[in-house]
């Protein structure tokens, strides 16, 4: 997904990833945390044919990591 190219051949990227993320509430859902990404990415590529598979995993960490 972050490798999903505009007309002017402009990748996604891992930052706009990120952006996505931080500007989702905290608890949001992962389903609807992955249609928001989806959504930004369609409104990147604008039409642009898909040039490989999309893969999305949203993981939520609960409590604290014990080490």
């Amino acid at each position: 997904m972050s490798e999903a190219s505009n007309a002017e051949g402009t990748e996604f990227g891992d930052e706009r990833i990120l952006e996505c993320v931080q500007a989702s509430p905290r608890d949001i859902e992962p389903g609807e945390l992955v249609t928001q990404v989806m959504t930004a990415v369609r409104d990147f590529t604008v039409g642009e044919p898909q040039g490989d598979d999309i893969t999305v995993l949203v993981v939520r960490c609960r409590g604290e990591a014990q080490i």
